[in-house]
């Protein structure tokens, strides 16, 4: 797309040192849920003073909700201010330039992938305002998402792919305007269905199986689950399973073989393949480095 009108030359003022700056980058093993569903970078924004942000060509949509205080988007069209509780979406190569309009704001913002089919209709919608339904829940989400990725919990991975979730049921709900109470409720039962295969990694889940614990039959549980949560059921049973098996392996001494039947593998070369194709690394030599 050829972007016109006013540029605005890339650049970032912070005029306090005390701005706080926290940011993720989701990956297959970090945040693997946001990974697959298109969510290339996020963070929180702590700011103090002065604060202003330019893009001159953006390649991401690009989200900023205003958690306290206020901002406003300057581009083309008439400036957009966000107070609290409102988003400002900005689709992809689109200028604009942010700036604090309060002494102290605190504001989350989200980079999606522009080829994502997932938010493929934030460019047809242009640059906006919209209210956001759960502020505080939305907040809280990304706090304990961008906390979690920090630690060194022997839980981070199993929080982080929690906490994925939910935040990508959030976007859903607060952004696609085609998403139904049809589409809430088997977001939240497949949501359920992760769970119950993180506690028990070891069963033998089928396709059949899945199906028969969310109620939906097996031609139409990968559609949905590719749909919402970007992968295929088993391509995310896998995913749980190698996420647990990270946390073993770094916080404990247990063999290859038990690391792997404890996450529902027979053998552990099976289980050595399984986490090269998530992790691209063998799980001996994650273990030595």
């Amino acid at each position: 797309m050829k972007t016109q009108g006013r540029k605005y030359d890339p650049v970032v003022v912070v005029s306090d040192s005390r701005c706080r700056f926290d940011i993720l980058e989701p990956r297959r093993d970090l945040g693997a849920t946001l990974h697959a569903s298109g969510v290339f970078r996020l963070g929180i924004n702590q700011l103090k003073g002065t604060f202003i942000a330019s893009s001159s060509l953006c390649e991401t949509h690009l989200l900023h909700l205003t958690l306290e205080g206020e901002i406003l988007c300057e581009a083309d069209e008439k400036p957009l201010l966000a107070k609290k509780g409102e988003m400002i979406i900005s689709p992809a190569n689109t200028p604009h330039q942010l700036k604090m309009t309060t002494p102290f704001a605190k504001v989350a913002w989200i980079h999606l992938h522009q080829n994502a089919v997932q938010w493929a209709f934030l460019e047809a919608e242009g640059r906006h305002v919209k209210k956001m339904f759960s502020l505080d829940r939305f907040g809280s989400v990304m706090e304990g998402l961008l906390e979690t990725s920090l630690g060194v919990d022997e839980r981070r991975e199993e929080l982080l792919d929690h906490y994925s979730h939910i935040l990508f049921i959030l976007l859903s709900q607060e952004l696609n305007p085609h998403f139904s109470p049809m589409d809430r409720n088997i977001q939240l039962r497949l949501l359920t269905l992760w769970k119950k295969v993180r506690e028990n990694p070891t069963h033998e889940w089928s396709i059949k199986s899945l199906a028969q614990e969310v109620h939906l039959s097996k031609g139409y549980l990968p559609e949905v689950c590719r749909r919402h949560f970007g992968l295929t059921p088993m391509e995310k049973v896998r995913t749980i399973r190698m996420s647990l098996a990270k946390g073993l392996l770094k916080m404990t001494s247990l063999s290859l073989e038990n690391v792997a039947l404890r996450v529902g593998y027979s053998n552990e070369y099976a289980f050595s393949d399984a986490f090269k194709k998530v992790f691209k690394i063998r799980p001996g030599k994650f273990r030595r480095d």
